[in-house]
Parts: C-alpha cells; sequence; structure tokens
C-alpha cells in the first residue's frame, strides 16, 4: 500500500481545458478527457511536430496535459475537471483557461505504472485514507501529475488539498506545533 507525504505548497496558475460533471464521475472524466486530447487531438504535439497556431503554441509552451485538476464547485455536487499545464505567461487562447491552485498543505500519493490505471488507484487510495487521524481532506481540489514520457522519473502523483484536524502531527512538539514533518515544495 501507497503511504503519503505531507508538504506546504504555494499558490500555482495552472491553464487548460475544461469540463465539469457530476463529483462521482469526476476521475474517470478528467483520464477520458486528457486522453482525447493529449492521446488524439493534440498527439503531434507531443511528439515533437512545429505548432500551427496560437493555441498549439499555447499547450506546447504551457506542456498541457502534465497536470489533471479536480476543483469542487461550491454549492453544488460538480467538479471542474481540467487537463492542465503551468502557465507560462502571455495571452490565454479560447478555449483554454486560467485557474489558480491554492497554497495550502498537500497529501501526496506517489505509485509507478501505467499512468491511468495508477492515477486511478492513488485516486482510490486517496479517497480511503485517513490521513493518520492528524489531516483531513478538504473536499477543494486534487491535482494528478502526469509523469512525460521522456523523463527518467515515470512516477505518477497525485496531489490531495488537507487541513490539520487539530490533533498532533507525528513529530510534533510544542516548541515546533506546526511544520514538523512537512516539506515546502512548489507545483
Amino acid at each position: 500500500m501507497a503511504g503519503f507525504t505531507i508538504s506546504k505548497r504555494s499558490a500555482a496558475h495552472l491553464i487548460g481545458f475544461w469540463t465539469d460533471c457530476a463529483a462521482g464521475e469526476a476521475f474517470s472524466e478528467l483520464l477520458r478527457l486528457r486522453t482525447e486530447l493529449v492521446g488524439v487531438r493534440y498527439a503531434a504535439l507531443r511528439a515533437g511536430a512545429a505548432p500551427q497556431s496560437e493555441l498549439e503554441q499555447a499547450i506546447v509552451d504551457s506542456g498541457i496535459g502534465a497536470y489533471g485538476v479536480l476543483l469542487a464547485i461550491p454549492g453544488t455536487d460538480r467538479i471542474r475537471v481540467m487537463v492542465a499545464g503551468r502557465f507560462a505567461g502571455g495571452r490565454v487562447p479560447e478555449p483554454l483557461q486560467l485557474t489558480r491552485i491554492p497554497e495550502g498543505l498537500w497529501a501526496c500519493f506517489t505509485a509507478g505504472g501505467e499512468p491511468g490505471r495508477t492515477m486511478l488507484r492513488l485516486y482510490d487510495l486517496a479517497r480511503q485514507e485517513d490521513y493518520d487521524g492528524f489531516f483531513e481532506r478538504t473536499g477543494r481540489c486534487a491535482v494528478a501529475c502526469f509523469p512525460d514520457g521522456a523523463q527518467a522519473d515515470t512516477k505518477c502523483r497525485l496531489l490531495v488539498h488537507v487541513r490539520r484536524t487539530g490533533k498532533p502531527a507525528h513529530g510534533q512538539t510544542k516548541e515546533n506545533p506546526q511544520d514538523a514533518g512537512i516539506r515546502r515544495e512548489y507545483f
């Protein structure tokens, strides 16, 4: 069984394609949308083809497809699903949109394997995890970090936005109540 680490991460701006769906369908919809965009519609760009439009240039510059984002839509049982990359700045061509990933504490689950199946397994683990009783999911956001086939590290990561429950976490003391066992990382 995969464990998790907790890290504090700064906010990040991502750019990408999005849709919304029922909460129970969110992760399956994310994988479907990513396959459609990265594996079919824009596969030539991932294989090194030259961009032919402003939209395609933004896809290449931002690495769209590297992240999958699930954002809760407040007051509904719907989830915003986004296939995204790091916003490189500049104009945002249609139909791309920007989103801000919140700063905060994140539980990181990591595993190797075929990205689709591995991400589903990590998502199931994250939903069932009790976070050692020290943290709980906020339900606001989850970020799937897909591996780039060109990189040596082909591990998938799933980041889940969490908050403290108020119980002292392992390693915390009166002198260091907040940050024991928490690393500072960036998206």
